[in-house]
């Protein structure tokens, strides 16, 4: 939760971090902490064992728990496709998002969000306990088809279309960084063999007379050296490729444990069993949720070398040049 609030001051204070990317990024970061926010409500009531903030409290929870799960869902959606369309452009960035665009996103996504959060409020299904009664989520038991409607449609635009994005965008990454690899190795190719096929009758001409040349010693092959590198690029490709794969294969599997604990509870409790839902099942959701919710600040955030610079850029001026002598200045 520390971190997040960091991401937003970090971006705003550094020009070279104001990006379509990291707009996308300080979003999540926000959805994230609000998310975060409602940890101690929820401990403090499980401490007391009772919904100590009243009805109020639970619909407040609610409200929030809707509209920052939903943001989350969308910006990490919206990141991965954004980071797709990147690497798909290539070198010509035709295909980019411009700012104006990952603005106009933004400002449907986190409308959506709280248009969807308001919805229960206006009798389309409704905020009550889950669990053992110290959190608050939408009615997903409700036996009314109104109130269901609700959730099929939770299920269909929180779960089943952001799934389908980004793991469509991982994988599409992961195949355009391949398809450029087999385009780049079949040009080096190319021109490896032009280059040779001008080069031969030179080389063999040079060969021919060059009697100077001692018996028994090894005369230096042409293109040697290059075949090293070429060779030498090729798995570093590979390595990168192998690389990507993992990464991409990472975060596909992070987003679906942080969020079908939950999209199996709301098919659970559209089935006629939805009675033997136990209400140890209603809390694991929510923990996994806010699990991911800590954990992306690192992987979208920290983990990013241009992000990393300028954290040690800020607090070494902000701690380090304080301590120094005023006369001494401090190198920005």
């Amino acid at each position: 939760m520390a971190v997040s609030p960091h991401n937003f001051t970090i971006h705003f204070r550094s020009p070279l971090l104001q990006t379509t990317s990291n707009v996308l990024i300080v979003s999540l970061s926000l959805s994230d902490f609000i998310m975060v926010l409602k940890t101690p409500m929820a401990a403090f009531n499980n401490f007391v064992q009772y919904p100590a903030m009243g009805h109020t409290g639970c619909l407040v929870y609610g409200a929030t728990s809707i509209i920052s799960g939903l943001s989350s869902i969308w910006v990490l959606s919206a990141i991965t496709y954004e980071r797709y369309k990147v690497i798909a452009s290539g070198f010509s960035g035709q295909n980019k998002f411009s700012m104006n665009t990952i603005l106009t996103i933004l400002a449907l996504i986190w409308g959506f969000s709280t248009l969807l959060a308001i919805f229960p409020f206006l009798g389309w299904n409704a905020y009550v306990y889950e669990g053992f009664f110290t959190t608050c989520t939408m009615n997903s038991i409700a036996q009314d088809v109104w109130d269901r409607s609700y959730t099929y449609f939770l299920l269909v635009v929180a779960y089943l279309i952001p799934m389908c994005i980004i793991t469509y965008s991982n994988m599409s990454i992961v195949y355009n960084n391949k398809t450029n690899n087999k385009e780049i190795f079949e040009l080096m190719n190319m021109r490896k063999r032009s280059f040779q096929t001008s080069n031969t009758s030179e080389s063999v001409s040079t060969i021919a007379n060059n009697s100077n040349v001692e018996q028994g010693s090894t005369p230096l092959v042409p293109g040697m050296s290059s075949n090293v590198h070429v060779n030498k690029f090729k798995q570093d490709r590979h390595m990168i490729e192998i690389r990507l794969a993992k990464v991409a294969f990472f975060l596909i599997l992070l987003w679906l444990v942080a969020w079908t604990p939950y999209a199996l509870v709301f098919f659970w409790s559209l089935t006629p069993y939805s009675q033997y839902l136990h209400p140890i099942y209603d809390v694991f959701p929510g923990v996994f949720c806010k699990m991911s919710a800590a954990i992306n600040p690192y992987i979208y955030g920290l983990c990013l070398p241009k992000f990393r610079r300028e954290i040690y850029r800020i607090f070494f001026r902000a701690f380090f040049c304080r301590s120094r002598s005023p006369n001494r200045g401090c190198v920005n």
